[in-house]
């Protein structure tokens, strides 16, 4: 009797349709009693209709659907709307049985009879004022008397310039109607009149014909149909056609627009534009963007050379070998955007090499400069290596006298007096100027009588571009804050420079040669300028004659040195500055992804030398790096030794940030499928944050690079293709003949792991190189995304499917069957996106039932009372999502209480597993790279333990490149640039390698349709262009309102689906604990799914990998 009524109060009072949807909620319905904001309870309206009244309790359905609460609404409208109709309709009556007085053509402006009224004769001007009497009304307005006939008269004053008087015509007919509306400004009933004139309209037609003729050849000339560059057909914009045609063309956009129905909505602007497009270019042949795009569009659909020509003359597409032209021209500039990257990229590091060989050249300058300001002040001695550079060698003789006689030449050559001719010691005159001089001047008399020494003197001196002794200004002498005496004190210390040109000519070659002035055309001591921009300009100009750095190079180099600060005084700070701001600025780096492109070409008539081909070529593309960084680039992390168990397996802490994961996950099941948690829908978090959030939610820049015809499977052919990348997009320098001299950096490059394998083998093989570029080291093989989840869903198939177990309810097998999921049967390997779409519906079942179990509820539409409570419901949004996580906490907890029941652990360990891969493709989606590295920990042991043995050693090497052999810049972006967004947005993210299999299937799309003409060259036009061409069919897309691919698979409503799946738990009740339950198929299942690995065999294989990753990576 219960679930009776329970079945009668979920249909519609009025209509007895079943409000409950498929998924077993109601909906599309509201309670009768319950009123709203804008209008009444629906049982307060029907007691308002039919005067009977509805009370709760009475039998009667408590729901009524939407519909028939439209129908209701609109009744009771239409009730009032017929009462105030009645009230309108006997006033309308009344007046109509009225009796008809006829109407005046012009309203009386008095109250005269007509019989009184004399004749008056119309006159066109006044009288003169003194003559003015006493008039009629029709006199004073002058105007001529009304006629007592109804008839409208107009007269049209015509007078050409040989008449003297105007004429007066009198207009009848279609003419006066046309007139006469013109003069009342009715200019549409104007027009209308004319129309039907038969020989006005005709004219009219001639002259519109014209008109949008003269319209169409004037946007001729720069019309955006006439942009069929490829850039321009990528970019081309229907809505800007449209706006053209409003602007340029108003009579053709006019007729066009009422030929589709004088609307302005999307199916009519597409079919107007069209049209406009097909017209213009029967006129105008070069206006054919438009065909150009439909030809791109006729390709990819494969459509022979006969559809074409059809199409072609009606000027619908382009000609067959037009549309083949164009494709070429879209592949010309196929890699045009990684080459700008990577001269971006080479240039950046280039001006760091730049600066730094300025500062060099500078200190060395600084430093001869200090050297020759320290001799000319006497405060230093010559050293023996100046001496050696000038070509100048003593001996060192025993006796007293010789010594003594070498002390006083070789003092004579130094231009310092001998150390017996010396002041005495504490004989401090620096304080006094004068004094000092004088003893200067009598330590240097012996110079003065013998002219050979002193010239011999001023020779070693002048070698070394530095004044005599004798004629040095006087210790103590401070110039340097009086500019003026500073120069001439230099000016006076170079006075034996002035007596010799050929010497003068000798220090300009030296100092031109250096880049730098003369001593005696240098700054004073002490000039600061350095805040000054002059200083600043000196170096730029300095910078730009430098030779072998490019012109990128040099710009970035000369504006990272004018945006210095000008608190930096000195030349070597500035250019440090220089250098920091550079290196602090992160690099704008980018990936390589690249995957076996493998076609199978049936050969129509088959024979020994026509046979089927299986091809296997290469398909590549490159996307920038979205999350980067300024980390150190030069030096790994920390020596493999070092690398520890924390860095590899999942810790405590790791465990508990899984744990998270887990429970955000679960809550976003629990609000989804059970009503009792519906309320708290709007508290769920959809996007679990991370630091790059933000950098994640940008679409990615993207560049197709065409086919490379190798295979990869072939040792001789993977070595052309890392050399082909190396050479062509691997930032490095170059002689001048184009020739590696050194790579700048290393790039990282994406694929499945047997890609990946290769290229180390490869790498490994060309380990004895002399040079990094012949041993391959500007690339860095790493493993995509993509086919990491697909192995893991291999295991969890492996391990939990068994076709035997179909008897088994609430086994993968059985759950397979009873929801019709056949083609998931054939597993991950096979049916990805089949095995993955039913094992996401099992799981979340088995969330549900184990939510159902927990939280005592009867039914997934179960509203327990008070569940969540009242306080929780009036919560604040914070409190509501902390309530909900800690529910889904519980669920998640159970996954991990071991219990010795086979039906049990076989539940337990499939959500155990299934929720560790949905959260990778959830990090996926968000690329978060930390939580993927958290989760390749567990993912570690799961392929150790089931024999995946190669993804166990590619992931363990994962963790010794981020966590040890990387450098921090290039770990960072192998843990974060994982994965490409075509569209921007959050949790919009996918794999690098999926987004190549989907750029795949496109380019198969058209090699297919080349039928027999299918070969390397025909190939490579199609590829070059393939990113080009996908662009320009998304904006048709966008244009026309086709739904584009997005990256993920769409399904339909899985609720019907989980609710069975639901209903087999239930009757299993797989999560309940009966000892020594089991499945047939799965006798003695293990509690713990990595039981299999023993401890000390993987400290002992991941002791063994270290060593011989040392002795690769460290020792070479």
């Amino acid at each position: 009797m219960l679930l009776a009524m329970a079945a009668v109060r979920v249909l519609c009072l009025l209509c007895g349709v079943n409000c409950r949807g498929p998924n077993g909620k109601v909906q599309h319905s509201r309670n009768v009693f319950r009123s709203s904001a804008k209008e009444d309870a629906p049982a307060t309206r029907l007691k308002t209709l039919l005067g009977v009244t509805i009370e709760k309790g009475s039998g009667f359905s408590e729901t009524i659907c939407y519909k028939c609460d439209s129908k209701l609404s609109k009744v009771r409208q239409w009730q009032k709307d017929a009462e105030a109709n009645t009230a309108s309709l006997d006033k309308w009556r009344r007046l109509l049985s009225a009796p008809k007085t006829p109407l005046k053509q012009t309203p009386q402006k008095d109250n005269r009879n007509k019989e009184k009224k004399r004749g008056l004769i119309f006159t066109p001007g006044k009288s003169p004022a003194h003559k003015q009497t006493r008039m009629s009304v029709e006199s004073r307005e002058n105007i001529a008397p009304r006629r007592s006939s109804n008839v409208t008269n107009l007269q049209v004053l015509l007078q050409y310039p040989s008449d003297k008087h105007p004429r007066v015509i009198e207009l009848r007919g279609d003419a006066k109607t046309i007139v006469q509306q013109v003069v009342e400004n009715s200019w549409s009933a104007a027009a209308n009149s004319a129309l039907r004139l038969k020989n006005m309209g005709g004219a009219i037609q001639h002259k519109v014909a014209q008109r949008i003729k003269q319209e169409v050849g004037a946007m001729a000339g720069n019309s955006i149909l006439g942009k069929t560059s490829t850039d321009d057909l990528v970019n081309f914009k229907l809505d800007t056609f449209a706006e053209e045609l409003e602007a340029k063309t108003p009579w053709l956009n006019a007729c066009l627009k009422g030929a589709c129905g004088n609307t302005d909505s999307k199916p009519a602007k597409i079919a107007k534009c069209t049209a406009a497009a097909v017209c213009a270019k029967a006129v105008h042949p070069t206006l054919s963007a438009w065909q150009y795009r439909n030809s791109i569009v006729l390709l990819h659909g494969g459509a022979k050379k006969k559809t074409f020509k059809r199409l072609n003359k009606q000027n619908i597409c382009m000609s067959h070998s037009s549309s083949i032209q164009k494709q070429s021209e879209f592949g010309k500039n196929r890699d045009r955007d990684i080459i700008k990257w990577k001269k971006a990229l080479e240039a950046h590091l280039g001006s760091v090499s730049l600066l730094k060989e300025l500062n060099t050249i500078t200190a060395e300058q600084e430093a001869e400069d200090e050297k020759t300001r320290l001799d000319l002040s006497g405060n230093t001695t010559i050293s023996s290596a100046d001496l050696q550079a000038c070509n100048f060698s003593f001996k060192v003789f025993a006796q007293e006298s010789t010594e003594q006689h070498m002390e006083g030449d070789i003092c004579q050559s130094l231009g310092v007096a001998p150390l017996a001719q010396q002041p005495p010691e504490g004989d401090h005159t620096a304080g006094n100027p004068g004094k000092k001089t004088e003893a200067f001047a009598s330590s240097f008399k012996v110079f003065a009588q013998d002219s050979t020494e002193q010239h011999m003197e001023g020779d070693i001196c002048q070698s070394l571009g530095v004044a005599p002794l004798a004629q040095q200004p006087p210790e103590g002498d401070h110039t340097a804050g009086n500019p003026g005496k500073k120069t001439e004190a230099f000016a006076s210390s170079f006075k034996v420079f002035a007596q010799d040109s050929t010497e003068q000519h000798m220090e300009g070659d030296i100092c031109q040669s250096l880049g730098v002035a003369p001593l005696a055309q240098q700054p004073p001591e002490g000039d600061h300028t350095a805040g000054n921009p002059g200083k600043k300009t000196e170096l730029t100009t300095y910078l730009q004659g430098m030779p072998g750095y490019t012109d990128e190079v040099k710009t970035l180099a000369v504006q990272a040195i004018s945006q210095v600060s000008s608190n930096h005084t000195a030349t070597k700070d500035i250019i440090d500055a220089a250098i920091s701001s550079i290196l602090t600025t992160p690099l704008q780096t980018f990936q390589l992804i690249f995957d076996n492109l493998d076609f199978q070409v049936t050969a129509k008539h088959q024979s020994k030398t026509n046979k089927n081909k299986s091809i296997h070529w290469v398909h590549q593309y490159a996307a920038k790096d979205r999350v980067l960084n300024d980390f150190d680039s030069d030096k790994q992390q920390k020596p493999l030794r070092d690398l520890g168990v924390s860095d590899i397996l999942p810790t405590e802490e790791v465990q508990n940030q899984l744990r998270r994961d887990y429970i955000i996950l679960v809550s976003r099941v629990m609000v989804t499928y059970l009503s009792a948690f519906e309320a708290l829908k709007g508290v769920v978090v959809k996007h679990i944050p991370h630091p790059y959030t933000e950098e994640m939610s940008k679409a990615s820049i993207q560049t197709w690079l065409g086919l490379q015809f190798k295979n990869e499977n072939l040792g001789r052919d993977m070595v052309e293709i890392l050399r082909y990348f190396q050479t062509h997009y691997v930032p490095s320098e170059l002689d001048d003949e184009g020739r590696i001299q050194r790579l700048l950096l290393t790039i990282l490059l994406g694929g499945d792991w047997l890609s990946e394998e290769r290229a180390e083998n490869v790498q490994s093989a060309f380990m004895d190189g002399d040079n990094a570029q012949e041993r391959l080291d500007g690339l860095l093989p790493k493993f995509e995304l993509w086919h990491f989840t697909r192995n893991l869903a291999e295991i969890l198939h492996a391990i939990f499917y068994k076709e035997s177990s179909a008897g088994d309810k609430g086994s993968l097998c059985s759950n397979m069957n009873v929801v019709g999921a056949t083609s998931a049967k054939k597993g991950p390997h096979t049916a990805y996106n089949h095995n993955k779409e039913f094992v996401t519906k099992d799981i979340d079942a088995l969330i549900v039932y184990a939510c159902m179990k927990a939280f005592n509820l009867e039914s997934i539409d179960a509203r327990p009372a008070d569940f969540p409570p009242a306080y929780i419901l009036q919560a604040s949004r914070h409190k509501q999502r902390d309530w909900l996580e800690s529910k889904a906490a519980e669920i998640v907890d159970s996954m991990f209480v071991e219990d010795a029941a086979s039906v049990q652990d076989i539940t337990k360990g499939k959500l155990t597993l299934a929720l560790l891969i949905r959260n990778i493709e959830d990090a996926t989606k968000e690329g978060d790279g930390e939580r993927i590295s958290r989760c390749f920990r567990m993912a570690l042991l799961y392929f150790k333990a089931y024999g995946h043995t190669k993804y166990a050693y590619g992931t363990l090497m994962f963790f010794a490149r981020v966590n040890a052999l990387l450098p921090p810049k290039l770990a960072h972006s192998l843990v974060w640039n994982r994965v490409v967004s075509n569209r921007g947005g959050k949790g919009k993210n996918i794999p690098m390698d999926l987004r190549l299999e989907h750029m795949n299937n496109f380019l198969k799309s058209f090699l297919k349709h080349l039928g027999p003409n299918l070969n390397e060259r025909s190939a490579a036009r199609v590829a070059n262009a393939v990113g080009e061409m996908e662009k320009l069919l998304k904006g048709a897309d966008a244009d026309l309102g086709v739904s584009s691919d997005s990256g993920h698979h769409h399904k339909g409503d899985p609720s019907p689906e989980v609710h069975i799946l639901v209903e087999q738990y239930l009757e299993v009740e797989a999560l309940h604990y009966i000892p020594g339950r089991e499945y047939n198929s799965f006798p003695g299942f293990p509690r713990d799914l990595l039981a299999k690995i023993d401890p000390a065999k993987l400290a002992d294989w991941v002791k063994s990998k270290k060593q011989k990753w040392s002795a690769t990576f460290e020792n070479a």
